[in-house]
C-alpha cells in the first residue's frame, strides 16, 4: 500500500509542476485560468493524499525539476497538441487511480479512514480534466 499511494503522490508532484511551468509559459489569460484552476485541483489530491504516505524529499525534487521541463516543452506546443497530450496524461493518471483503489480494497484489512474515497474523487477528476483537454480547453482563444 505505501508503494502505492508513493507513486501516486510522486505523479502528483509532477503534474502539479507541469502546469506551474505551462501557466508560466502560456501567457493567454483564458488558457492559464484552466490551467490554473486544473493545477489547485491536482494540489488539492496530493494534499489530501500526503497524510497517508511519507515521501522521501530527493525523490520530490527530481520529480518536480523533471515536471517543470516537461511542462516547458508541452508549452511550446501548439495548443491543440498540448490539449491532447494533457487529454491523455490526465486519463493515465485516473486510471492509476483507480489501480490504486483496487489494489486497496483487494489488499483487505483495516484502511486508513477515508483514503479510498479520496483516491475515488482523485480519479473522477481526474477524467474530468481529461475530458476537458479533450473538447472545452480547445476552443479557448
Amino acid at each position: 500500500m505505501e508503494k502505492i499511494l508513493r507513486g501516486v503522490l510522486r505523479a502528483e508532484t509532477q503534474a502539479i509542476a507541469i502546469y506551474t511551468a505551462e501557466m508560466f509559459w502560456i501567457k493567454n489569460p483564458t488558457r492559464r485560468a484552466a490551467l490554473l484552476k486544473i493545477r489547485e485541483e491536482e494540489i488539492e489530491h496530493q494534499n489530501g493524499l500526503a497524510p497517508f504516505s511519507p515521501l522521501i524529499r530527493i525523490s520530490l525534487k527530481l520529480d518536480r525539476i523533471s515536471g517543470l521541463l516537461l511542462g516547458t516543452l508541452l508549452s511550446a506546443l501548439p495548443w491543440s497538441v498540448l490539449c491532447s497530450v494533457q487529454s491523455w496524461a490526465e486519463n493515465e493518471a485516473a486510471k492509476i487511480y483507480a489501480q490504486a483503489a483496487k489494489a486497496l480494497r483487494d489488499h483487505g484489512g483495516d484502511l486508513p479512514l477515508g483514503l479510498l474515497e479520496k483516491l475515488q474523487a482523485a480519479e473522477r477528476q481526474e477524467q474530468e480534466h481529461s475530458l476537458f483537454f479533450q473538447g472545452p480547453a480547445r476552443k479557448l482563444y
